[in-house]
């Protein structure tokens, strides 16, 4: 299922265990938290708030769903999320080099490597902030040893993964930081071994962010003074902006188009969607309305119509709109029914604007991991700006894919 149009409202501790959860059609499509200050977080101090979930009217099944993929050690499941793949196993099956850190048990454990007083915090906060540092402690740990950290919780054991490619020879805190609900620890990390080319071989000093909100829990692993957070898409971007633009193709058409490059979007190709162009025409309705300046949730035909030829070159007769439940012939208006959003963490690799032409070409990185240390795919936007304020998509390009999906979600 490409996204169900109910929206989901994670708790924030789930975010903490499960992070942001994948966008692609075989993962569950929960949100994580949507506030960014603990302020606005509508729990009671002290207590692990529940989860709740919203549908809509004419909401789909939200059934969760996993991968098709096993592991090796283990012959289980495989679903994506937090700092890279999770997988959802039982006790038993915890492979040999697997280490648990257990939540459950009366005496969790702690990270004294983290020196920081919460005194002050309120318990919440307290607690969510001893969750993260045992999460960082696990993984810099095993990142010595070649073990893979379990994190169980809720009895499930949750496989951290973004550093199993490294061999760390040790690692201590340098400093910590906390505002707002934006948690920063600074690590200095001597790598012995490495294919990760963000964390080289050798000693310096690197940044782990948490920052719960709309699109992330965990900002990239870099180097000190190498994280520039304006490159963060969707988070950081303008919204409606052009780079936005671009990262919400990704996240809603490029499926679409499984060609290296397309020039003509003048007939979309349904084959890699299982044959559902619903999901096509929601998509196409998201974007539509976001960035052709639309305000109502049911417009015209004709506006639809309109804003597809001039957002993306075909028509909304290509995506067979007036078969779909979207349309209403008494009215010949679409509707909206959800009001969800589809979104990719991208990073922006690389932005040129050719003024005379008015043309952006805009290179973002996508990542399978929440550290942004496993590259996924790459593409690249020719993207014009048009007098009325909403743009052209000229081209686009798969620079670099592999077989793994991009993290993202839908809230």
């Amino acid at each position: 299922m490409h996204k169900a149009y109910p929206i989901l409202t994670a708790a924030l501790c789930l975010a903490l265990l499960a992070g942001c959860t994948n966008g692609s059609e075989n993962v569950s499509e929960a949100s994580s938290a949507s506030e960014t200050s603990v302020n606005d977080v509508s729990v009671t101090e002290g207590s692990e708030p529940e989860v709740t979930e919203e549908v809509t009217e004419n909401s789909e099944s939200t059934e969760e769903s996993v991968t098709e993929d096993f592991s090796e050690e283990s012959d289980v499941p495989v679903t994506e999320g937090d700092m890279g793949e999770i997988v959802v196993v039982p006790q038993e099956t915890v492979p040999e080099n697997g280490k648990v850190y257990d939540f459950d048990s009366d005496n969790p454990p702690d990270a004294p490597e983290f020196s920081m007083s919460l005194e002050g915090l309120r318990e919440y906060e307290a607690e969510t902030i001893c969750r993260v540092r045992t999460e960082l402690r696990a993984m810099l740990e095993c990142s010595k040893t070649g073990e893979i950290p379990y994190l169980k919780s809720n009895g499930y054991e949750y496989a951290l993964r973004s550093l199993e490619n490294i061999k760390a020879e040790s690692w201590y805190v340098v400093d910590e930081k906390y505002e707002d609900f934006r948690y920063e620890v600074t690590v200095t990390l001597d790598i012995s071994e490495s294919s990760v080319e963000e964390i080289p071989v050798g000693t310096a000093d690197y940044v782990f962010i948490y920052q719960p909100g709309e699109d992330r829990c965990y900002l990239p692993l870099r180097r000190v003074g190498e994280l520039d957070e304006s490159r963060l898409l969707p988070y950081y971007g303008e919204r409606g902006g052009h780079l936005n633009f671009c990262n919400d193709f990704t996240a809603y058409f490029s499926d679409l188009f499984p060609g290296s490059e397309v020039t003509d979007f003048s007939s979309p190709d349904f084959s890699s969607r299982n044959n559902e162009p619903m999901s096509a025409i929601f998509d196409a309705l998201m974007t539509s309305r976001q960035y052709y300046h639309i305000e109502d949730f049911d417009f015209s035909y004709e506006t639809f119509d309109t804003a597809l030829k001039e957002l993306y070159g075909f028509s909304a007769d290509s995506l067979s709109t007036k078969e779909s439940e979207y349309y209403n012939s008494e009215t010949d208006t679409v509707s909206i029914p959800g009001r969800g959003t589809y979104w990719f963490c991208g990073y922006l690799a690389d932005e040129s604007y050719d003024e005379e032409a008015k043309t952006h070409i805009v290179t973002i990185d996508y990542y399978e991991d929440d550290f942004h240390l496993v590259r996924s795919q790459t593409y690249r936007y020719t993207v014009r700006e048009n007098e009325n304020g909403s743009y052209t998509m000229l081209k686009m390009e798969r620079l670099f894919s592999t077989d793994k999906h991009i993290l993202g979600g839908c809230v």
